[in-house]
């Protein structure tokens, strides 16, 4: 039989039925009526026999009215029914409909039903679809089942497979019934319509990225079964701007929140023990429960911080002296801070990436408690104007200023013995440095993309210092007057 493209078949008694049809795959449909083909140029069989393995197909020209008809095959003969039917764990076709009122005749299709294995799908000849229920239609020569349209779950599903809805934007609201305990990663990423998602105490497990990308989702409340947050779990949810987190979590995976631009604040509940890296970048006020012993650089990308405490009893951190900032109490070393931080004397280290892209900062004072800062503290500070280093420290590490968009003036003091690689790399406004005597070594890009027009260096040390930066910018190194010495 010739393939065909694209038709329109015309039902004109007792209604009108549009239905568009490639030969490359077949429909299953129920004939509401008598149906004559023979004068179309339409290839039509009806479902005679169902097997666990494959369908049986009848070529014909008449269709009897209630009879399972398939449109527009290649040929008749047995279509193999794929032996993954026992589980939905890939994405090849959109198969699954709604049912959108009763349906008694449901030849040909599957019922979406239990199983230990998650989703599965079997013949129920001769019972009945509710309205509202999913359904499959059987598709020629495909490999694996998608899950594309449902309205609803069945009561019994224990697991919702990984991917199962990923990219479904016809999915608008999700009510996972009670006897779900495990929904898969990536499950529902990027369905981007799903405004509403009810989760019942039954799920102890959500997977890695199951809802990230869900660009409609506004509030969620994460059931009390839940212990931990999995990495990237609604990251991207740009419009989701209320989470509930009960005080059965210990763990926040990394990413879980990032790319929420609406999700200025969150209560984390005092069970949390465990931020991971990276959970979130939109948070303005920061409070860590006195729980948490493990904080990492959960919060460095919350560019917009400006307010952090540390709730009283915490064993590992602190915020002594009203500071606003993350300290770590035993080693006295600043790991996070933000726009309003006044850095205690007590604090000795500043950890890096501390103050990394906190754009609200502008100044900030360095007490001379301070003896090591380390690497990319203050990188992407970008209304950081002005920086004073304290003469405690000994060196300028690795990209500790970079790209600081707005910073003029730094005074590196004598205490500093070498400024390592892009530690002002990209400072756009920087356009003098003053390099004390005591610097033997400056890294490799230290200054690049700075617009320098001088650099000033102790007398007679021209020499030295062209030897340390690149020739580019020999030309503006000038030698300061000698200090004259004061007589007896």
């Amino acid at each position: 039989m010739k393939k065909k493209e694209n038709v329109t078949i015309d039902f004109s008694t007792p209604g009108v039925i549009n239905m568009r049809f490639e030969c490359k795959y077949f429909s299953t449909f129920v004939a509401p009526f008598d149906v004559d083909f023979s004068d179309t140029d339409v290839d039509a069989y009806i479902v005679t026999k169902i097997g666990e393995s494959s369908v049986e197909l009848k070529d014909v020209f008449k269709v009897p009215a209630g009879a399972a008809v398939v449109i527009g095959s290649e040929y008749s003969g047995s279509y193999s029914v794929p032996q993954s039917i026992n589980k939905v764990d890939a994405l090849d076709g959109n198969l699954l409909k709604a049912a959108t009122k009763n349906i008694k005749d449901i030849t040909g299709k599957y019922s979406l039903t239990d199983s230990n294995l998650g989703f599965v799908f079997y013949p129920i000849p001769k019972k009945e679809i509710p309205a509202g229920k999913g359904y499959l239609e059987v598709e020629s020569g495909a490999q694996y089942y998608k899950i594309d349209i449902l309205k609803s779950f069945s009561n019994g599903i224990t697991e919702i497979q990984d991917f199962a809805y990923e990219g479904n934007e016809l999915l608008k609201s999700v009510i996972v019934p009670d006897s779900v305990t495990k929904i898969g990663p990536h499950a529902f990423s990027g369905c981007k319509n799903l405004s509403s998602v009810i989760i019942p105490n039954s799920v102890t497990e959500i997977g890695e990225y199951a809802f990230s990308e869900c660009e409609s989702l506004k509030n969620i409340t994460i059931p009390d079964s839940m212990t931990k947050i999995e990495k990237g779990v609604f990251q991207n949810c740009k419009n989701l701007t209320n989470i509930t987190i009960p005080d059965s979590v210990t763990e926040i995976g990394a990413l879980a929140f990032a790319g929420c631009p609406c999700l200025t604040e969150i209560s984390f509940p005092d069970s949390v023990t465990e931020f991971d890296s990276f959970v979130i970048d939109s948070l303005t006020s920061i409070v860590i429960p006195k729980s948490a012993k493990k904080v990492k650089s959960a919060f460095e990308h919350c560019k917009g911080r400006n307010k952090i405490i540390v709730s009283d009893g915490n064993p590992v951190y602190d915020s002594r002296n009203n500071c606003n900032a993350i300290i770590e109490t035993m080693s006295n070393t600043l790991i996070l801070g933000c726009s309003m931080t006044v850095i205690p004397n007590s604090v000795t280290k500043i950890a890096s990436n501390a103050f990394a892209f906190c754009e609200e900062l502008k100044d900030i004072t360095l007490p001379d408690s301070i003896k090591e800062i380390e690497r990319e503290c203050f990188n992407n500070c970008r209304n950081l104007t002005s920086i004073i280093i304290p003469n405690s420290v000994t060196t300028i590490k690795d990209s500790t200023f970079s790209n600081c968009k707005s910073l003029k003036s730094v005074i590196i003091p004598n205490s500093v013995t070498c400024i390592e690689s892009q530690a002002f790399f990209g400072c756009e406004s920087l356009t003098s440095i003053d390099i004390p005597e005591s610097i033997k070594e400056i890294g490799d890009m230290a200054f690049s993309f700075c617009p320098l027009k001088i650099i000033n260096v102790p007398a007679k040390k021209a020499n030295f210092y062209k030897s340390l930066l690149p020739e580019k910018l020999h030309s503006i190194i000038v030698e300061l007057p000698a200090e004259k010495k004061t007589k007896k």
